[in-house]
């Protein structure tokens, strides 16, 4: 449920926002909360790496345990892919957001496979904003994309085989090409 600040200053004030039998087990907000036994979230923690696991210690999970650090990858991939098709809908308006966004949650896990990466859940969120929009671009020609330098550095050519490689099913679906400058920003977006 959504509070005022001055409603959460104390147990006796959020008290009557409670049903007879609740209990708050956190409180997340932009002000930190002083109420003894009941842990504040700051909201810009929440979205940052550790939020989930935040959350999960509120919930009662032992973070030690390996099966907890799987569930913690799970709800990361379902809580990124879920802000980004948010993200993404209020900028794709011809191409299926939803579609779209699986497909390039396959192309995002096939580039970090291949080239053995793990970037965190921030760089995932932009890197699907981005592709996603950038199909949409290419597909309906809204905009040239014209190369503002070289590419590709040549130290780094295997790796962008792997992001062109990687978006081979997407430019076919599309019927689209993905221009090299593109790739770029790609490689500089993962590796940022």
């Amino acid at each position: 449920m959504t509070l005022d600040y001055e409603e959460t200053k104390s147990l006796e004030r959020l008290t009557p926002n409670l049903d007879k039998n609740e209990r708050p087990l956190a409180i997340i907000g932009t002000f930190q909360t002083e109420i003894p036994d009941v842990p504040f979230i700051p909201l810009d923690v929440l979205f940052s790496e550790k939020g989930i696991e935040r959350l999960m210690i509120v919930f009662g999970y032992d973070m030690a345990n390996p099966k907890s650090e799987k569930i913690r990858e799970a709800i990361s991939s379902r809580y990124i892919q879920n802000l980004s098709l948010e993200a993404v809908v209020n900028y794709v308006n011809v191409l299926n957001p939803q579609k779209l966004l699986i497909e390039m949650m396959q192309v995002y896990r096939q580039i970090c496979r291949q080239l053995d990466i793990h970037p965190g859940k921030l760089v995932m969120l932009r890197f699907m904003i981005h592709c996603c929009c950038l199909v949409e671009r290419l597909a309906v020609n809204v905009d040239s994309i014209k190369p503002i330098r070289d590419y590709p550095l040549q130290e780094n050519e295997n790796v962008f085989d792997v992001i062109k490689l990687s978006f081979r099913n997407i430019e076919l679906s599309y019927n689209i090409k993905l221009p090299p400058i593109e790739i770029q920003y790609i490689y500089e977006l993962i590796y940022d």
